[in-house]
């Protein structure tokens, strides 16, 4: 199986280290055939990756579990068409326009870290996500058969 996020930039945020050491992690420990980290803006990353990264312009050949961090890599993953499963990974500190975010997270798959981001994702939504201990748990395919439909 391969796993990879879709961020909008490389930046060292606390977000983005915990998807840099995530994708480290079941990277050396082979938990995924391909770790893979796509972007759309260049910045410096504080950590030596594991990982492949590549331009957000080529998820088209990408295969596999796609985590979409926020409604803008969301929107251009459901553009591209190709076999892959695509995931939200929801954070109620993201910034979100309420119709756009509605629209973009509609037959998604919707991930979240914390109870309270599960509540806030069903408090605006009415529908469930799934509530992950950690990132890593991503790498199990099991996470993905249920598609939020």
């Amino acid at each position: 199986m391969n796993l990879a996020f879709y961020v909008n930039t490389t930046n060292s945020s606390a977000n983005n280290l915990r998807i840099y050491k995530s994708l480290n992690k079941v990277a050396e420990e082979n938990k995924v055939d391909d770790a893979i980290l796509f972007f759309n803006n260049v910045d410096f990353m504080s950590i030596d990756p594991k990982f492949g990264l590549f331009d957000g312009q080529n998820i088209w050949n990408f295969q596999g579990n796609l985590v979409c961090t926020d409604s803008e890599t969301l929107a251009k993953a459901k553009l591209a068409v190709n076999k892959f499963n695509i995931g939200f990974l929801y954070d109620k500190s993201q910034p979100k326009q309420l119709y756009n975010f509605l629209f973009s997270v509609a037959n998604v798959k919707i991930f979240t870290l914390t109870q309270e981001d599960r509540d806030d994702y069903y408090r605006i939504t009415g529908d469930e996500s799934e509530l992950l201990s950690n990132l890593e748990d991503l790498s199990d395919d099991k996470k993905w058969e249920a598609s939020h439909e």
